[in-house]
């Protein structure tokens, strides 16, 4: 009887929870459908290394200082040196990255550059494999991880060479270890470039001096923002505007991400006083996720239609998976 009424509680906990699923379910207008999973189909993120550096404000000190430390070829004991960009999500460390690797100096500088958005899954041969294809230009199958590095190692022996690894999570210093063999043979002067949101990360990939990247100053963050809400440079011609935005800016706390995100929303509602004092005064901006970005990008999620918050939803099913792009000079 005991087993009995167990079973029947634990029955009845998980019918309130599937209610409740079915609740939420209802709220995003979503409708139930059919997932069939692809045995060895796999997603790509959509990052990749190009950028259009005119969209880009207030990160020429971080750019310049950064592009100084590429060029340079101090260690003579340490053939490859690793450089990391730490930072909040969405305060712009991918941005700065590309900036970087496609830096007419730095492009002129190393023989090979390959970029690898990494994400969640750290994967040492799936990203060893995606530089391999980088660097030799074609699709190989390797029987074991053993075989792609000693293949790799000969793409990259005597070559200096730039390997962006754009947000990484990892902290197991052996899977580090393993994954940068390889790459000991390179020229003085190569470089592994490491985008991440925790110091450990960049601690435990032996980078000597992180970069900590910080949020924009308000002067760059107001024109960032005018120039994403009404494709201006500041808010000279709309001052009744200004206030307004000054006041969500504080509230964005210097992130590129969200003063880009909001900006699009403000731009289809055009000008209208009442639509941007709603955003501000948006209860969503009480909302404590512990980086900043959160209040944010739910504010620009709200103001979607419904069918695009269905798509938007739909896509949360899927996993980031290691993807690359590279340029060979």
């Amino acid at each position: 009887m005991i087993y009995g009424h167990k079973m029947k509680s634990k029955v009845e906990e998980i019918t309130s929870r599937l209610n409740d699923l079915a609740d939420e379910r209802n709220k995003l207008g979503l409708l139930g459908v059919n997932v069939k999973a692809k045995t060895g189909s796999k997603g790509k993120n959509v990052q990749t290394s190009l950028i259009d550096k005119s969209t880009v404000l207030g990160r020429e000190a971080d750019a310049d200082s950064l592009i100084a430390k590429l060029l340079e070829d101090e260690d003579l004991n340490r053939k490859v040196s690793v450089m990391s960009i730490v930072g909040l999500g969405g305060i712009g460390k991918t941005t700065l990255a590309k900036i970087l690797y496609n830096d007419e100096k730095v492009m002129a500088h190393f023989e090979l550059r390959v970029w690898v958005c990494v994400s969640d899954e750290f994967s040492v041969f799936n990203i060893s494999n995606a530089i391999f294809q980088a660097v030799d230009g074609h699709n190989q199958d390797f029987a074991s991880l053993d075989l792609l590095h000693v293949a790799l190692k000969e793409k990259v022996a005597n070559k200096r060479f730039l390997v962006v690894l754009d947000d990484i999570w990892n902290e197991d210093h052996s899977q580090w270890e393993l994954l940068k063999s390889p790459f000991l043979v390179g020229s003085t002067g190569s470089k592994i470039i490491v985008t991440t949101r925790k110091n450990k990360v960049a601690l435990v990939m032996d980078s000597a001096q992180p970069h900590m990247l910080k949020g924009l100053s308000d002067e760059i963050a107001l024109s960032l923002f005018a120039y994403n809400a009404l494709n201006e440079d500041n808010f000279d011609e709309y001052p009744s505007l200004k206030v307004i935005a000054k006041g969500i800016i504080k509230k964005c706390d210097g992130l590129p991400l969200a003063l880009i995100a909001l900006g699009r929303v403000l731009k289809i509602k055009g000008t209208n006083i009442d639509e941007w004092e709603e955003l501000l005064n948006s209860e969503i901006w009480d909302i404590e996720d512990g980086g900043g970005i959160l209040p944010a990008l739910k504010l620009s999620y709200y103001d979607l239609p419904l069918h695009l918050k269905q798509l938007f939803a739909y896509c949360s099913f899927f996993f980031q998976k290691t993807t690359y792009s590279t340029r060979i000079n």
